[in-house]
């Protein structure tokens, strides 16, 4: 059987002109390289806006906060303070201040958590654990404050220093070594 295209040569003239499938292919392959090629200027651009910004106020002599100053965000009606204080500095300065062994409370912290503020676990018994301390859901604490990683150590140091270390016995294996 021979190609129509052979036997037609008109056939194959009429799919180039437009309205053609192969037009609206070739067309499609273009909107596409456009937009593509916008995408990527776009990027390239913002990219380039922010690096002179942030040149532009180390030029104005203005100075990036540091790990010492805090940043102070403001929202509708509550004020939060990031002072980029890490887990571990938290958890010595407010066991200090409680009088518990900063070097056990930070075992603890480890073990629970691997240090990390927003750690969840759910345990079989419909409980459930959370924050650096893995304050379980039965003590009450409300989660604004488990997943806190200040009110969680804060809430942690007072617990230890009223009932000792036994609520976190279920990982005494890890941390009293």
């Amino acid at each position: 059987m021979k190609s129509h295209f052979r036997t037609n040569p008109e056939a194959k003239t009429n799919m180039k002109n437009k309205g053609g499938y192969w037009y609206h292919q070739k067309q499609k392959q273009k909107a596409f390289r456009r937009a593509s090629w916008a995408t990527l200027t776009l990027y390239v651009s913002v990219a380039i806006l922010i690096g002179f910004a942030a040149t532009r106020t180390v030029l104005a002599g203005q100075k990036p906060p540091t790990i010492h100053q805090g940043i102070d965000v403001k929202t509708d009606d509550t004020k939060w303070t990031f002072t980029h204080e890490t887990v571990e500095q938290m958890v010595v300065r407010l066991a200090n201040e409680y009088g518990v062994d900063p070097e056990r409370a930070l075992a603890i912290a480890w073990c629970e958590s691997r240090d990390n503020p927003l750690a969840t676990n759910y345990n079989k018994n419909g409980s459930n654990d959370k924050g650096i301390f893995q304050i379980n859901s039965i003590h009450k604490v409300p989660d604004s404050c488990r997943l806190d990683a200040e009110c969680n150590i804060d809430w942690t140091m007072k617990t230890i220093k009223k009932q000792g270390f036994q609520p976190w016995g279920s990982s005494q294996s890890c941390w009293d070594k």
